[in-house]
């Protein structure tokens, strides 16, 4: 956190169960408030999506925050496009002004948190650069080094399997598979670079096919959906997904 502030998981244990809870949430209400032709479900959406923001604040990562941004954007984009190509300017005014509400009301509310956020930017000493391209390639690279072709074993990453051997009188791990704050690097390692394709591979496939379904579909507001899905999954290749970083 900050000063005087503290990172909030929610019930979460681990802040990266959080951040996809926030984002994955966050996409499927902007989804509700574009595609959705009842005024009562955008009403309800209008009332999550402040605290959704908010959650993602007081998270205090900055991933969660350029996710739901790249999300957001990708989604009304697309969205707003199709708006202006079926005339429907009533409805593209009435987004956008809900919109610019929305973004009043969560900086009046969650001004502190919207602040803490803006600080630890500011006190960190990495960049956008370093997060998205340097750093994935570090661990990538380091994983690559400890666990070979095969890997460590699954779980082999997590703190508690030191203390759970130690417990059961197990002798201590042969190759040490390293700590990692990205995901990447952490299945590098456990399951090796033969595991590492076969899961981002099957990963490339799913975008693939979100895509294709949506190219596909023809219900207008499932497409809405599908395409929240998709921009959702592109910033969760470098994002935490399934483990826990430490």
């Amino acid at each position: 956190g900050s000063d005087g502030a503290v990172r909030v998981t929610g019930t979460f244990s681990y802040l990266s169960g959080h951040v996809v809870f926030a984002c994955a949430f966050f996409a499927l209400t902007i989804a509700l408030v574009a595609g959705s032709k009842t005024p009562f479900r955008r009403v309800l959406a209008f009332v999550a999506l402040p605290l959704l923001l908010g959650n993602i604040f007081m998270s205090g990562s900055r991933a969660a925050f350029l996710a739901g941004a790249l999300t957001a954007a990708g989604l009304l984009s697309c969205q707003m496009g199709a708006v202006t190509m079926l005339g429907r300017w009533r409805a593209k005014k009435t987004i956008f002004i809900a919109g610019l509400g929305l973004v009043a009301v969560v900086g009046y509310v969650f001004t502190d948190a919207a602040k803490a956020l803006y600080d630890r930017q500011n006190r960190v000493n990495d960049s956008l650069a370093i997060r998205v391209i340097e750093m994935p390639a570090e661990h990538l690279a380091e994983g690559w080094d400890r666990g070979g072709l095969l890997g460590c074993g699954i779980g082999t990453t997590s703190p508690g399997v030191r203390v759970l051997r130690a417990r059961l009188h197990l002798p201590p791990l042969e190759h040490h598979p390293g700590v990692y704050d990205l995901e990447l690097g952490q299945v590098m390692a456990e399951v090796g670079l033969v595991g590492f394709v076969a899961w981002y591979g099957f990963r490339v496939l799913i975008v693939l096919s979100i895509w294709r379904a949506y190219n596909r579909c023809q219900d207008e507001q499932l497409r809405v959906f599908i395409l929240a899905t998709f921009f959702l999954w592109i910033p969760f290749f470098l994002l935490s997904l399934v483990l826990n970083h430490v």
